[in-house]
């Protein structure tokens, strides 16, 4: 009985250990995200875009890098989604390009659509103790094609 408690507690351990950082995540080697970093990038930015779609500021802020949210309390991250960022609040739909992994961090290029105008935002992930987190987002407006 005792043998058997053991192994159970044992094993266990191991399942619990395995939870803590994200394992496509656990040796970052510069070039192109692997399937599996493309799929976590991805699902965490839809996340955070969705809360922001909610205006559900406290939720979208938690998919923010520890580090961020050091020096960015939560009223001024709604501050500045608010006055910088309304597309990804107002947005009407995005889809992901470019990930490339370069030095210790995940660039992910996202194109967000807002009314008729679409944003090319780049942006910046980090993992740090908590897991994957958004460092950083910064856009421009995509330029349409005109003809003449």
């Amino acid at each position: 009985m005792k043998i058997k408690t053991f192994s159970i507690l044992l094993i266990s351990a191991s399942i619990l250990l395995g939870c803590g950082k994200s394992e496509p995540f656990s040796a970052l080697a510069d070039g192109s995200c692997s399937s599996a970093q493309v799929q976590e990038v991805n699902d965490h930015i839809t996340n955070q875009i969705g809360f922001l779609a909610q205006k559900d500021f406290k939720n979208a802020y938690s998919y923010a890098a520890d580090s961020f949210q050091e020096n960015i309390s939560l009223n001024q991250f709604e501050e500045i989604i608010n006055k910088e960022y309304s597309m990804l609040v107002e947005n009407t739909g995005f889809s992901f390009s470019a990930c490339e992994v370069l030095k210790n961090q995940v660039l992910q290029e996202v194109i967000v659509e807002s009314g008729d105008v679409e944003f090319l935002f780049y942006y910046v992930l980090v993992i740090e103790n908590s897991g994957l987190g958004v460092l950083s987002a910064s856009f421009q407006p995509v330029a349409k094609d005109v003809t003449i």
